[in-house]
């Protein structure tokens, strides 16, 4: 009986110490557009503020970003050329 309970009591610890290391994440994606034109614009570096490391990500041709394991919550998004 006892090694049940050790054997249980041991699986809850480690699973416990497993799911506080757990960070949530989010993907933000989005298209870059001209905001007088409407038309999409490529080769935009686009980065979250305040987020080390830097996460960041360049649009295609279609103007078209994914920013991966951005973490939950508000973010500041930067564009620029």
């Amino acid at each position: 009986m006892r090694k049940i309970i050790s054997s249980v009591l041991l699986f809850m610890i480690s699973f416990l110490s497993y799911t506080q290391n757990t960070v949530f994440t989010q993907t933000i994606r989005g298209t870059v557009l001209d905001e007088q034109s409407g038309h999409t614009i490529g080769s935009v570096t686009i980065t979250v503020d305040g987020i080390r490391p830097s996460i960041a990500a360049m649009s295609d041709s279609g103007g078209n970003f994914k920013l991966h394991q951005v973490p939950i919550g508000r973010q500041t998004i930067r564009a620029s050329f």
